[in-house]
This record gives C-alpha cells, sequence and structure tokens, in this order.
C-alpha cells in the first residue's frame, strides 16, 4: 500500500498506548489506563486504527491492555474476536459505540467435537479406570456386569446445535447412536 494512499492498515500491538490523559474513557465506558512513556504506539498512531483483532495469545494476561488501546481507538469500526461467545459486556461496550463486532464461531467446531466424542468414548469403554489401574501398575479386568456398553444403540442428547453441537450430533450417528438435539 503507498503512503499517499487515504487508508493505511497498520499492523500494530495493541495494548501499550501513549495519551495524555488519564482515568477511564468514558466515551466507550471502557478500561481506564494510564499514560505510558513506553508505550510501542502514541495517540495519534492509535486514532488511525480501524481494525483490530482480539487474538488468542493475547488471552488472559494481554486483555486488560489490549482492551485499554482498543477503547482509545477512537476511529475503530471492526474488531475482530478469536472466541465465539461475545456475551461479556466488554464485547458490548464495542458494539454500543458502533463497533462491527465479528467472532471465530465455528472455526474449532470439528476439533472440539472430536474432543468431546474422544471423551465420550473413553467413558463410555471405562477408561478411567484402565488409567487409575495403569498408574498403580495394576492389572484389573472389568467382569461382567460392569463390562461397559457399546455406545451403538445408545441415545446421544445434544444441547445446542450451532457448529459443535451439529458435529457432535453427526460424528454420533456415525458410531450408531441415536441423536435427539435441542
Amino acid at each position: 500500500m503507498s503512503r499517499d494512499h487515504p487508508r493505511v492498515l497498520e499492523l500494530v500491538i495493541l495494548g501499550l498506548v501513549k495519551t495524555d490523559r488519564e482515568g477511564p474513557d468514558r466515551s466507550r465506558g471502557g478500561f481506564g489506563h494510564q499514560p505510558d512513556d513506553e508505550a510501542r504506539i502514541d495517540a495519534a498512531r492509535c486514532a488511525r486504527i480501524e481494525l483490530a483483532y482480539f487474538s488468542g495469545d493475547l488471552f488472559p494476561d494481554r486483555s486488560r491492555a489490549f482492551f485499554a488501546a482498543a477503547f482509545s481507538a477512537r476511529n475503530l469500526r471492526w474488531l475482530q474476536v478469536f472466541n465465539a461467545g461475545v456475551d461479556h459486556p466488554v464485547f458490548q461496550r464495542f458494539v454500543a459505540s458502533g463497533v462491527r463486532l465479528t467472532t471465530a464461531a465455528g472455526a474449532s467446531a470439528i476439533p472440539i467435537a472430536q474432543t468431546a466424542i474422544a471423551g465420550l468414548l473413553m467413558l463410555a469403554r471405562g477408561f478411567p479406570h484402565w488409567l487409575d489401574a495403569q498408574r498403580r501398575r495394576s492389572w484389573e479386568p472389568i467382569v461382567e456386569p460392569l463390562v461397559p456398553a457399546d455406545v451403538a444403540g445408545q441415545t446421544l442428547l445434544v444441547f445446542g446445535l450451532g457448529g459443535i453441537g451439529t458435529e457432535i450430533a453427526r460424528l454420533a450417528h456415525a458410531l450408531g447412536m441415536r441423536v435427539i438435539g435441542v
């Protein structure tokens, strides 16, 4: 992008913002922050930020610093977040001030569903018993009537049919389970 282009996209690490003001940023109802002489971006550069990405590597240790900087970005128009849920009040403050908020909903649905099914299979096949016996270096076969039933033919109730719930239902059905989704 050329320097004379009217829109400049700068990649900056939000979180350390130099500012002349002290106290909370009342315009966005956000976190307050103190002036920082060692800041990586000054208030003028911060004012040019139009887009921001709240990355998973900032959570949780740098969250407060990120949001303090994002609330200081007067021209922020779009905030992309790594997580799916945005019911925390901090996100609603952005929406209330006119910032478009987008999420990563569904981006991790398949691996999360596979992990949930792996957990289901581990419980269904008695893995906690086997792992405990292994830690104790003991051979403890499971005998009747404690032999686990096969998952095929059993019923799985899935609460929530977003990306994760739908994938869990699909995988459970592939294992021969009867699936009820609500």
